[in-house]
């Protein structure tokens, strides 16, 4: 949605999402996510994530998290970009003068 009226309104952009701990599984292909889930049904998100790549938007997952559920880096959605930590990243980010905005 902020997508959407960024671009309505002309304005110039930059978005990173940061994903970490329990919402890093958004981030993983079919296969990984349905090991993770524990499902049979892929993963519901990766539509609206190859979306927002597509648009331009950052997608990061934290490799904390992934060691932590024993994830690789073939386990994600193509264009996701792997960080070293999403605490330190998302420091990072707002030194360089991103705004956090957290649901």
């Amino acid at each position: 949605m902020m997508l959407d009226r960024f671009k309505q309104a002309g304005t110039e952009w930059t978005i990173a999402g940061v994903f970490h701990g329990a919402a890093g599984y958004m981030l993983l292909n079919d296969d990984a996510y349905n090991l993770a889930r524990m499902t049979r049904t892929g993963n519901p998100y990766k539509a609206a994530i190859a979306h927002l790549l597509s648009e331009g938007v950052l997608i990061e997952e934290c490799a904390v998290t992934m060691k932590a559920n024993h994830w690789t880096n073939s386990g994600l959605l193509p264009g996701v970009k792997v960080n070293s930590g999403a605490n330190l990243r998302i420091v990072e980010l707002e030194q360089q003068g991103y705004i956090m905005l957290q649901p």
